[in-house]
């Protein structure tokens, strides 16, 4: 994923965060939600957290990209939306 420019990496991890999120049946939510309840579900709480937080990422990178598709400024100026995407196509993958 190197090669891709800023505005692609954005545009790939969008589409990464909603065919993750799209893969997400009712159910899984719901074991999310009652596993996050323990007191010693730390992943849990943190799947629920960042699934909540998945508008605001979806809000995010698709901000940044349309300022990266309208721009021609260098590609450094949407290093914290490139980080959050790098991460996002990255993720498990290791």
């Amino acid at each position: 994923m190197t090669d891709l420019t800023p505005a692609g990496k954005i545009e790939a991890a969008i589409t990464r965060l909603e065919e993750l999120r799209a893969s997400i049946s009712e159910r899984d939510f719901k074991l999310m939600t009652y596993y996050a309840s323990g007191a010693d579900s730390g992943i849990a709480l943190l799947s629920l957290i960042l699934h909540r937080t998945l508008d605001a990422q979806f809000a995010i990178l698709r901000s940044a990209f349309g300022d990266a598709i309208g721009s021609h400024d260098e590609p450094g100026a949407f290093e914290n939306a490139t980080q959050l995407a790098d991460a996002i196509l990255e993720g498990g993958t290791e």
